[in-house]
């Protein structure tokens, strides 16, 4: 009972340890080694595909690869163009409708110093005057202040954008020069046996991690198809792009879908439209409840973690490394998961 009691105190130790460890890793060693380990992570995804085109085609692997990710930057490229343009086009079209809302607004605004002085006794000219002096008051505010804060913004958004670019650069170039080598390193490394034991911590870990991605997947296009359908039959314009836009925007977390159809919702009803609105209520409403649905099962199925635990990795995440939180912190679970199996595997290996 006492070797039972000192056997589970010390892997209780070792898991600590090693979850301390990596949260090491994750806090200084990750922002140094982070485009490479993407890099590792593209290759070993891609090999058996590479590996199949290669022997039927005789064309080299890094060219392959290196063919892949001009095929998506031209992609990005595409959507990025196909945004603006969209943008552009409905640009002018913004201040008519600005000008609609504003009248809407106007009658609304009437209505209310009426209805004040109807029931309270209070002059609607006077309200009307105060309410006009602190908009005054709150515009001259934002001029004075907005156009510093966008400089600042904007210098702030160059460096992001420069810091993003030259990540995604050796990201890039460390992905085509590792597919080169990739064969060999990998007999190299598990030739040993702390070599295969990290092969396969990383092999499953990866699989784990296509797993949730998959799941998101799914879960992206089902909500995708839900809030497309809602704003088809609502006959809002570009009904299905901006249903793909929300679906897409559910992934990340505390944003949801509800960032766009609540918006869409307030604005139909502005407009008096308030059928529409009321079916764009109802589909975000089914938005929800398929998320809550497939959320639970899709997840279990492909990681092994329960949802809420996902949800907790990401709200620790985000407390710890801010923003790239959302994404590191599931990696955290998943590595600690898959780290602490690994640790049990051992002891029993090494067991008599």
């Amino acid at each position: 009972m006492g070797d039972f009691f000192e056997k589970k105190w010390k892997n209780i130790l070792k898991a600590a340890l090693f979850a301390a460890a990596l949260l090491l890793v994750f806090r200084y060693a990750l922002p140094l080694a982070a485009p490479f380990l993407l890099a590792f992570a593209v290759v070993y995804a891609c090999e058996p595909m590479l590996e199949r085109v290669h022997e039927k085609f005789h064309i080299r692997r890094e060219i392959l690869l290196a063919g892949m990710f001009v095929l998506g930057a031209g992609l990005v490229v595409a959507v990025i163009c196909a945004c603006f343009s969209w943008g552009t086009l409905h640009a002018a079209k913004l201040g008519d409708r600005a000008a609609l809302v504003l009248e809407r607004a106007d009658g609304v605004m009437k209505g209310c110093c009426d209805f004040l002085e109807e029931h309270m006794g209070v002059p609607a000219e006077e309200i009307e005057r105060r309410f006009l002096e602190k908009w005054d008051m709150l515009a001259g505010q934002l001029r004075k202040e907005a156009f510093p804060k966008a400089v600042g913004q904007s210098v702030e958004w160059c460096r992001s954008l420069a810091s993003v670019l030259g990540f995604v650069g050796i990201w890039v170039i460390s992905s085509v020069l590792l597919c080169k080598d990739y064969p060999e390193i990998a007999l190299k490394v598990q030739k040993t046996d702390v070599g295969k034991s990290v092969w396969r911590y990383g092999g499953r870990t990866l699989s784990l991690i296509g797993g949730y991605l998959k799941a998101q997947m799914v879960i992206i296009a089902a909500i995708s198809l839900t809030a497309a359908a809602g704003l088809v039959v609502a006959r809002v314009k570009n009904g299905v792009w901006i249903g793909i836009a929300a679906g897409i925007l559910d992934a990340l977390p505390f944003i949801g879908t509800g960032i766009v159809l609540i918006p869409a919702a307030v604005w139909q009803l502005i407009l008096g439209n308030i059928g529409k609105s009321l079916i764009i209520a109802v589909s975000y409403a089914a938005c929800v409840i398929v998320r809550e649905y497939l959320e639970p099962k899709l997840l279990g199925k492909q990681t092994g973690m329960y949802p809420v635990v996902m949800l907790f990795s990401v709200y620790a995440g985000v407390k710890l490394f801010g923003i790239a939180g959302i994404f590191l912190g599931p990696l955290y679970a998943v590595l600690l998961k898959e780290g602490i199996i690994e640790m049990g595997q051992g002891d029993v290996r090494e067991s008599p």
